[in-house]
């Protein structure tokens, strides 16, 4: 028999519920495809195992299945999810927040895609001390929904802290960091450490004096996790601490990934950082062979490696002659051509990844390859992120192929709907440029004027600017 919960009936009498066979209920009900009974039963479920992980995840699938046999509708699906959320919202405000976790639930079943929900469930849960289901949730929407929702992020660390996952919480601020610098997380990350630090001695005294000797290494570790790592020291002690952490999980390739981070970020990069890097991700390729974001770090590792060779080469053509300009166009050649190649290979794997046809694109425009180009920013101008230099760039390609009209289109198309200045100005100037070349002038002399009212240092605006207007005094 599974484990028994006593809870009150509507009649006020205490009754035991056999967990298990609620379970086995909703595990019967997803075989025969019946999934309100399943959701239903795991709901049941939960009500008295609230951190039962597997339950609620086994819970969203059916709410998925659900929602997909139904049409996958999410205005549909949003509008059967309003009530219940209100409703969550409501309990939350007046602090029954196990009821707000239910009727978020009940919200998520009419749409299990529909985030505010999955956030006031999260809430509710942080505000029980249900940790482990807030940790869960939020993992949800930062892997399926927004990756870079920083709040979320933050919360999840407070979640992972109170779990005590101090690495994990630490990993999790460098990842805020990356995302969004000017988010202070130095401070947490220093609290975390200390934390661990404390357990870490706290366990050496009642082990003795040997192990507290011993793990004073472990503390000089904690102490760089707590802090940026600015230099090869820091992060050689940081690939240090997960090093440990491997010896115990040896299988877990998302160690040999961060090591490999850490030694990718090492100023002395060609002797130490390169190979030391390169060795941890191709053992995580080892135990990961068709993972797409280790080929990518490896890739990028290579990128890395042929762009400081062209830097140094730049420095010395700088200084040189003939000769070392000759080796730097070789080396620049070299790059570009790799960048290409790696993109490429990208872009087969990972088709749907805007991103990676942004980038490529990007890479076809300076090889002066627009028609490959323009087909990369066609993938890439799907995703909002990368929609307005999607255009923008297919507009420049237009350009440059002498198809200024199309050009104009695909720079309208750019700027269509922002009202954010900062983010169309070059889009302007190249649509300024297109009217100009098909004799727009006045048209373009207006497009010009903007940026020269808001940055006359932009590119050669100023010049452009006088030198229409004492065209069209000209011709007029």
């Amino acid at each position: 028999m599974g484990l028994l919960r006593i809870g009150a009936s509507k009649k006020g009498f205490k009754m035991a519920v056999d967990v298990s066979k609620l379970l086995q209920k909703a595990h019967s009900a997803m075989e025969r495809r019946n999934y309100d009974l399943a959701i239903y039963s795991y709901k049941q479920a939960l009500v008295h195992q609230p951190n039962n992980i597997d339950a609620r995840t086994k819970m969203r699938i059916a709410q998925l299945k659900k929602f997909s046999e139904k049409g996958d509708n999410m205005f549909v699906g949003v509008l059967a999810a309003l009530l219940p959320l209100v409703k969550a919202y409501f309990f939350s405000l007046t602090g029954k927040h196990e009821a707000a976790v239910l009727a978020a639930e009940d919200a998520l079943s009419a749409n299990p895609k529909f985030v505010p929900s999955m956030k006031i469930l999260t809430s509710a849960a942080m505000k029980l001390g249900w940790y482990e289901v807030a940790a869960w949730q939020m993992n949800e929407i930062l892997t399926k929904h927004n990756e870079e929702d920083v709040d979320i992020m933050r919360k999840l660390v407070e979640a992972l802290r109170h779990l005590e996952r101090i690495d994990e919480a630490i990993e999790l601020c460098d990842k805020i960091r990356e995302i969004k610098p000017d988010v202070d997380v130095d401070s947490i990350v220093r609290e975390l450490a200390a934390t661990q630090t404390a357990t870490i001695y706290a366990e050496g005294a009642r082990k003795g004096a040997h192990t507290i000797i011993k793990d004073d290494d472990e503390r000089r570790e904690l102490e760089a996790n707590s802090q940026i790592a600015r230099t090869d020291e820091a992060r050689a002690l940081k690939a240090q601490s997960f090093q440990r952490q491997l010896a115990e999980r040896p299988d877990d390739y998302r160690l040999l990934l961060r090591i490999g981070d850490e030694y990718y970020d090492f100023e002395d990069f060609e002797a130490t950082g390169y190979p030391k890097a390169k060795e941890s991700y191709l053992k995580a390729q080892q135990i990961m062979p068709s993972d797409n974001t280790i080929k990518a770090k490896l890739g990028t590792l290579e990128i890395k490696l042929l762009t400081n060779k062209v830097k140094k080469l730049k420095q010395a053509a700088d200084a040189g002659g003939e000769a070392e300009k000759a080796k730097l166009k070789e080396a620049y050649i070299e790059l570009k051509r790799f960048e290409i190649k790696e993109y490429e290979e990208r872009v087969r794997n990972q088709p749907l990844l805007a991103e990676n046809h942004h980038k490529l694109g990007k890479l076809y425009v300076e090889a002066k390859q627009y028609d490959k180009a323009i087909s990369e920013f066609q993938q890439s101008c799907r995703d909002p992120k990368y929609a307005i230099d999607a255009y923008t760039s297919m507009g420049q390609c237009f350009i440059a192929k002498k198809q200024a009209d199309l050009g104009i289109d695909m720079l309208r198309k750019a700027m269509a709907g922002e009202e954010i200045f900062s983010k169309i100005r070059e889009t302007v100037y190249f649509l300024g440029v297109a009217l100009e070349e098909t004799g727009q002038l006045e048209e373009a002399l207006k497009q010009y004027t903007r940026i020269f009212e808001e940055d006359i240092n932009y590119k050669d605006i100023s010049n452009r600017v006088n030198n229409l207007r004492d065209r069209l005094k000209k011709e007029g």
